[in-house]
């Protein structure tokens, strides 16, 4: 009866798991995995991952400044372009999200992942604008070890795009530097993801070498 109801995580392992899971449940040391089942989230349904959505709560919110999508710094006309005012929202299973105002009613204008975030850090030197960020996320031809080849958060839209990079400002250091830290702990989880994972089989320990090391190297968050 018990080897009805669990099935194993990971051929050879030891570790074995609930076939279904009701509602993912961020774990809160590594949020792309769930709570109840350790799975990760795109392993989940379409019902459990709704469940999920409707039970999750502001992680941060306020406004901040959204450079154009396909903005390119390294070309000069392209500096001249606007910034544009936006409220941002941050929810607990990883969504971050912006839109015209702070209703809650308002549609998003955008939905980024940011379990699929690898890198945030200073972005004035590359903008030429004070109080900016970067914020960089696994692209498809990266998704060695994630298989991700869409954005997971369940209420991104039909098309399942995602930006590769996105730059954002404030209108203080510290308030910047607030943000930075917060999304931080996102582009840092990740970082470690990427790195060989030591699998437990029997009594023997051996390392995963699918993710050469020379990319790792690329990934250092900074």
């Amino acid at each position: 009866m018990v080897k009805s109801l669990v099935r194993p995580l990971h051929v050879g392992t030891q570790r074995l798991f609930p076939v279904n899971c009701a509602r993912f449940e961020a774990n809160i040391f590594c949020k792309i995995r769930c709570q109840n089942c350790f799975r990760p989230r795109q392993e989940h349904s379409a019902a459990a991952l709704g469940e999920a959505q409707m039970n999750r709560k502001i992680s941060a919110c306020g406004f901040l400044y959204v450079a154009p999508i396909n903005l390119d710094f390294s070309q000069p006309s392209h500096e001249k372009k606007r910034w544009q005012r936006r409220w941002f929202t941050l929810y607990d299973d990883g969504e971050l999200s912006y839109g015209l105002d702070s209703n809650p009613d308002t549609v998003p204008q955008l939905k980024m992942d940011m379990n699929k975030c690898i890198r945030v850090c200073e972005a004035d030197a590359i903008t030429n604008h004070s109080h900016s960020i970067l914020i960089a996320f696994k692209s498809d031809r990266m998704d060695v070890l994630g298989g991700l080849k869409k954005c997971n958060c369940p209420t991104v839209g039909a098309d399942d795009r995602h930006p590769v990079v996105c730059y954002v400002k404030a209108d203080t250091t510290d308030e910047i530097r607030w943000w930075q830290n917060l999304l931080q702990f996102y582009a840092k989880q990740n970082a470690i993801l990427l790195m060989p994972t030591r699998h437990f089989h029997t009594s023997e320990e051996y390392f995963d070498d699918a993710f050469p090391v020379d990319a790792q190297k690329e990934f250092v968050v900074q």
